[in-house]
Formats: structure tokens, C-alpha cells, sequence
């Protein structure tokens, strides 16, 4: 759950502006954020997550979180930057952070933070106000405890799991903080990790970035082996540390294959889509056109819905 990960998102918005007219492909930028006072720029940002209208940055540098409002067509958007919570520097005080590598958005728009450096979870309403948190500020390997944990994501039920990557384990837990169940160990058999980078829910499915293992691992919603994609090596349909994952449109991984400096694609039982390699190519002029590749399983999915008005 790393930059490569924001490689992934931009890609997939390319793809969108590449069907619009030529005089709406024009995606706006989100500017760096502002209103600490001392920096107005982002540092190694490792994390990005969009949910109905708001998007939240974790800036991990600067040991911050940046929220934005999205309004406008795909062809025509603006940003409206909301707030920001902690930074510039690291704190291990509420609403303070070190290093944060994971932010998550819940559908009423509380933000999740994997607070990695502090090795926690902390949680805001959508006004940026502490709510509650979970673990830290040291690292520990009990439950509802964690070590260096590296993203977090949140299911519609608003459970939140996350990637303790420093325990090479999954925690999940209910949406008051408390621990639900978690499972992994450290090893390469099934339902082990090594150091997990990212993690996804979607479709029903809970795909995990086992970076270490240099691979891919699915499960149901509750946990249960699914399968596993993917070996070390350098070849299609290999790894080497990957360390992004999202479970994209037709119930499809798209891996952020770190090591290999490219991004792969796979169909929903695991084997590699045969456009893997042009699926998020980027252009050679750098004229902002990416390369479309038609529907590989069937009709794109409906929207969940329309975004939500503006939050003032």
C-alpha cells in the first residue's frame, strides 16, 4: 500500500478521460494542501481513498491527513480542500500521527487512519474530530494490538480491517474498535504473511498484498482462503514485493507489482488477463491519453449511487 498504489487510481481515471470528448479530458490535479502555517506541500504520500465526494490523502511525510471535497462530471471537476488532521510533524497525541502509510473513508465519511509509525488505528468524524482509537503508541502483538501497520479499509458494514504488517498478520474489527477476529502468521503456506503491504474489500472478497511472499492472497469476507496469485519471479503473472492491490471493476485484482515496476491484471478466478501489460499503459508522449481496453468480462458495473451534495 504504497505510492504505486496512487499509480493504480491515476490509471484508472486515464482510462475514464480517454473515452471523454477531447475538450473534456482534462482531470483537475488536487493541490498540495494548506493551513498548517509551516508546509504546503506533500512528502511521500503513500495512500489515497475516494468515497462519495470526499477524497482523503495520507501524507505520510508531513505526518498527515488531507480531505478534500470532489464535486462537478468527469469531465469538469473541482476540489475543495476541507481540513487536515496532525502534521507537520510526527506526535503520538490524539490526532497526532507518525508516518501514516493507510487511510480509509466509510460511506458517512469517517476516516480511518493506519497510524504506522505509532502503531495504531486512530478514527475522525467526518468534521475531522477525534473519535476513537485502537493500539499504540508502541508496538505489540496481542489482540487488538499492532506493529507498523501499513493500510487499513472499511466494509460497508463499516467494520475496519487491517494490515498488521509488522505481526504478518489481519485484524478486523467491529465499528466501535473492538476486536472482531484476524487470522495469518508468519510463513509462506496458506493463510500465512510476510510483512502484508495492502489490503482490499470488495465483491464479497478480501484481497491481501502479502509483499514478503511475494504474491497474492484472496479470501471471503470472513476470512476464509479463497486462492492465491502469483509467485516470485519476473515473468506475467509473477511478483516480485508487491505492495498495492485493489479489487477493480468485474470483481478483477489489479496489482501494483512493485518490484517489477508495472502494473497486472487478473480475472476474478486468478488467471491473468491476456491485455495484463497495456491494461494501465501509459502513454510514451505524455499527452495524458491512455490506452482503452474494452470491458474484458462483461457490461461495467452499475454506480452505487450519486455522489452526495456538497458537505459546505
Amino acid at each position: 500500500m504504497l505510492f504505486v498504489v496512487v499509480a493504480v487510481v491515476v490509471a484508472t481515471f486515464l482510462l475514464a478521460a480517454a473515452a471523454l470528448p477531447p475538450d473534456a479530458a482534462h482531470a483537475q490535479s488536487v493541490p498540495p494542501p494548506a493551513g498548517d502555517g509551516s508546509v504546503t506541500g506533500y512528502s511521500a504520500p503513500s495512500d489515497i481513498d475516494y468515497e462519495r465526494g470526499r477524497v482523503a490523502i495520507a501524507d505520510t511525510g508531513n505526518h498527515r491527513i488531507a480531505v478534500f471535497h470532489v464535486n462537478g462530471t468527469s469531465g469538469s471537476q473541482n476540489t475543495t480542500f476541507k481540513f487536515m488532521i496532525g502534521g507537520p510533524n510526527s506526535g503520538n497525541g490524539t490526532g497526532e500521527f507518525s508516518s501514516p502509510r493507510g487511510v480509509a473513508l466509510t460511506r458517512d465519511h469517517r476516516i480511518a487512519v493506519a497510524d504506522t509509525g505509532n502503531h495504531r488505528i486512530q478514527v475522525f468524524h467526518p468534521n475531522g474530530t477525534f473519535d476513537f482509537m485502537v493500539g499504540g503508541p508502541n508496538s505489540g502483538n496481542g489482540t487488538g494490538e499492532f506493529s507498523s501497520p501499513d493500510d487499513v479499509d472499511v466494509e460497508l458494514s463499516f467494520d475496519f480491517t487491517v494490515a498488521d504488517t509488522g505481526n504478518n498478520r489481519i485484524q478486523r474489527m467491529v465499528p466501535d474498535g473492538h476486536f472482531w477476529r484476524g487470522f495469518g502468521a508468519e510463513g509462506n503456506g496458506t493463510r500465512q504473511l510476510s510483512a502484508p503491504g495492502s489490503i482490499e474489500i470488495g465483491w464479497g472478497r478480501l484481497a491481501v498484498a502479502d509483499t514478503g511472499n511475494h504474491r497474492i492472497q484472496l479470501f471471503d469476507d470472513i476470512g476464509q482462503f479463497a486462492e492465491v496469485i502469483g509467485i516470485m519471479g519476473t515473468g506475467e503473472g509473477q511478483f516480485l514485493s508487491p505492495e498495492g492491490v485493489v479489487i477493480g471493476a468485474w470483481n478483477q485484482p489489479y496489482v501494483a507489482d512493485t518490484g517489477n515496476h508495472r502494473i497486472q491484471v487478473f480475472y476474478r478466478n486468478g488467471t491473468l488477463h491476456p491485455n495484463s501489460t497495456s491494461f494501465f499503459e501509459l502513454p510514451l508522449s505524455g499527452d495524458g491519453n491512455a490506452t482503452a481496453v474494452p470491458p474484458p468480462d462483461g457490461p461495467d458495473p452499475a454506480p452505487d449511487g450519486p455522489d452526495p451534495a456538497p458537505d459546505g
